[in-house]
């Protein structure tokens, strides 16, 4: 009789040591931030942005600062006739969410002690522009000139799909790496 009742009370034991260390579930993302609207990635850190969900995945309490620097590299280039009127804002962020091929928001792992800054540069003002600095009245009644930014693919570790692991997942189209001008005849 006694041998029964302690199999018993160790088997309750042990199978419900794993359900008090289960990690809790990261939130949900599931609108998109305004500041972030017409873009595939995202730099604004949501509110309920699970910070410490990833320094327990990623076991970086403890560990020394790991900071990933990446950059598209290009710089203002362009394959066409690059005629110098766009305005680009350039800046080293920190990239909290992205869209994926199909569209689910993805959160990118961000802690204190692991960060991927990218070097983002946006068109201040993407689309046709009616001045230039170079090109002088005449030619404008020719060509329009259209800003527009080169993407570069590049990847983040974000949360996988299920919850219980990262994974390396790009933003849909890539991350804006320059902002060049291309000269279009108008006819």
């Amino acid at each position: 009789m006694y041998s029964v009742l302690a199999f018993g009370i160790a088997t309750i034991f042990l199978v419900g040591v794993p359900v008090n260390h289960a990690m809790p579930s990261p939130p949900e993302i599931t609108k998109w931030p305004v500041e972030c609207e017409g873009k595939t990635y995202c730099t604004k850190k949501p509110d309920n942005y699970p910070e410490k969900f990833f320094e327990e995945l990623l076991n970086t309490k403890h560990e020394t600062a790991m900071v990933i620097e990446r950059s598209g590299g290009m710089e203002n280039r362009s394959g066409e006739q690059d005629v110098g009127s766009c305005h680009s804002r350039r800046s080293m962020d920190l990239v909290y969410l992205i869209k994926d091929d199909n569209d689910r928001i993805r959160l990118v792992a961000q802690t204190e002690t692991f960060k991927i800054i990218v070097l983002i540069e946006e068109c201040s003002n993407p689309g046709r522009t009616l001045s230039s600095n170079v090109l002088n009245a005449r030619l404008l009644k020719k060509h329009r000139v259209d800003c527009y930014e080169t993407k570069v693919p590049m990847e983040f570790m974000v949360l996988s799909l299920d919850g219980s692991s990262l994974e390396s997942v790009g933003p849909k189209g890539g991350i804006a790496s320059s902002c060049s001008a291309k000269l279009i005849d108008k006819n």
